[in-house]
């Protein structure tokens, strides 16, 4: 059973190394927004949290939980500025994602075939 679990994992892992989703960061003038970019197939449901952040402020509350469609282009999930304008700021983001909407629920009137 181990054996099994391990090895979806693994593949699961090489899948994801292979899908066509990116998280950055850009600057953009005194601020910086977190980018996602899905040039996939299937929506992707990602997290982000900001770490060691000094003098930072971000546009939404973290952790961030967002579903990215498929074959969107660029969307900015958030923007973070200096919390005290003119001074320096420093944040780390990180992150995790996973294929497929985490918001999604099967249907009460869908009939599935059992195995």
């Amino acid at each position: 059973m181990f054996v099994a679990v391990f090895c979806s994992l693994k593949l699961m892992a090489a899948e994801q190394q292979n899908y066509p989703f990116a998280l950055e960061t850009k600057k953009e003038g005194n601020s910086h927004s977190i980018v996602a970019r899905n040039r996939g197939a299937a929506a992707v449901s990602v997290r982000i949290s900001l770490a060691n952040s000094r003098n930072a402020a971000p546009d939404r509350p973290f952790p961030l939980y967002a579903v990215v469609p498929p074959g969107s282009g660029s969307i900015s999930l958030a923007r973070i500025r200096p919390a005290a304008t003119g001074a320096s700021y420093s944040f780390r983001t990180q992150t995790s994602w996973m294929l497929g909407d985490y918001h999604a629920r099967q249907s009460a009137g869908a009939i599935y075939r059992l195995p």
